[in-house]
C-alpha cells in the first residue's frame, strides 16, 4: 500500500472554484473566473485586486470573494478597506465572501458573508 500524496494547495483551489461556480450556476447565474496568472511575476491577479469570481443573473451582478472559511475575516477586511467598495455598492452589485471548509464526514461545505 503505497502513502496517499497530499493535494497541493492549487489543486484545492482550483476544485473550490470549480465548486463555487457550479454553485452559482446551480442558482440560476452565469458565472466566469475573473482573476488572472501574470507568468513574469508568478503571481494571480483578482478582478480589482479583490475577486476571483464574477456572477451574473437575475438582474444583478455578483462579485465573488474565495478563500477557507479561517481566512474569510481577513478577505472581509480586505473588501472593506478597499476604496472601490462604495462605488460597486452604488452600482448595486453584490459582494460575497465565501469560505470553504471540510467537514469531519470529508464534504465540504461554505459560509457566506455579504457585504
Amino acid at each position: 500500500m503505497q502513502p496517499q500524496k497530499a493535494k497541493s494547495p492549487r489543486k484545492i483551489l482550483s476544485s473550490l472554484n470549480q465548486r463555487t461556480i457550479a454553485l452559482f450556476e446551480e442558482r440560476g447565474y452565469q458565472c466566469d473566473t475573473v482573476e488572472s496568472y501574470n507568468a513574469f511575476t508568478r503571481r494571480k491577479k483578482d478582478l480589482f485586486g479583490l475577486f476571483d469570481i464574477l456572477a451574473i443573473g437575475k438582474e444583478e451582478t455578483v462579485a465573488i470573494q474565495l478563500t477557507s472559511k479561517s481566512n474569510m475575516s481577513a478577505r472581509v477586511k480586505k473588501i472593506s478597506n478597499s476604496p472601490i467598495l462604495p462605488e460597486l455598492l452604488r452600482s448595486k452589485w453584490r459582494i460575497l465572501v465565501i469560505g470553504w471548509f471540510k467537514k469531519p464526514n470529508g464534504r465540504y461545505d461554505y459560509k457566506e458573508f455579504e457585504f
